[in-house]
């Protein structure tokens, strides 16, 4: 129970029902946030680097802005007393910059201040596939409207105009299944890419593919309802977000 001493409010956690704890005793690390400003240093290979200790269950490391494609070698130290889930993000901007987090994939920066987002497994820091888009002069969202109701369908995912991507089929029900074809030439690692469809009394599937040998998704119709997938480009496919 935490008491609001300015009002006298009460708060306290609620449990949840699940029926595998029943019986046994959860203990859940209470939550806290810090903003860590990383300094980098650059080394002899000119690769920025900086150690950072993490330490608490939500974590944004800010790297600040770089003025030039550099590349970024982050090293964070394995909290062992985390719990599992807990949550860091990484904050940068600059043009063409990676960012690469314990060896893993890098994240890229286009200009943009990005936010990525890693969890803690209890081993090391994963990357979520999710990204957020700080102080984005460019467009939210490019809408790309097609008016094909079946074949074979190529487009044009331009991460320099924008991070998510809508193709749209919306101008009628389908009368067909649909192959998609979404290159993944100059894709910006985290960027997005929704598909939408109607589907009438008989439903229609899309197959979204990276080029014309391979598949990456078949996107399942669901009769007489509008459906809209989402997926998230991992730097070397489109990774369906369930």
């Amino acid at each position: 129970m935490f008491i609001n001493k300015k009002n006298g409010a009460s708060y306290g956690f609620v449990a949840p029902e699940i029926e595998a704890d029943n019986g046994k005793k959860i203990e859940v690390q209470f939550p806290t946030f810090e903003v860590v400003n990383v300094q980098t240093v650059q080394g002899a290979d000119s690769v920025f680097e900086a150690l950072v200790n993490v330490e608490r269950t939500e974590t944004l490391l800010d790297l600040g802005e770089f003025a030039d494609s550099s590349g970024v070698r982050l090293t964070v130290n394995n909290p062992k007393a985390l719990q599992r889930g807990s949550r860091l993000l990484v904050k940068f901007k600059g043009d063409g910059v990676e960012v690469a987090v314990n060896g893993k994939s890098p994240f890229v920066s286009e200009g943009l201040v990005m936010c990525y987002e890693m969890v803690w497994d209890g081993d090391d820091w994963y990357p979520v596939t999710g990204l957020l888009i700080m102080n984005n002069d460019k467009n939210p969202l490019d809408i790309i409207q097609d008016d094909s109701l079946e074949g074979s369908v190529s487009v044009d995912v331009d991460t320099e105009h924008a991070l998510c991507t809508l193709v749209d089929f919306t101008k009628g029900e389908l009368t067909g299944a649909i192959t998609l074809v979404a290159a993944l030439t100059d894709i910006v690692t985290g960027a997005r890419l929704m598909v939408r469809w109607i589907n009438g009394a008989t439903k229609y599937d899309v197959t979204l593919k990276s080029d014309a040998d391979t598949t990456c998704a078949t996107l399942t119709g669901v009769a007489n309802t509008t459906v809209c997938y989402e997926l998230v480009c991992d730097g070397s496919t489109w990774q369906l977000i369930q």
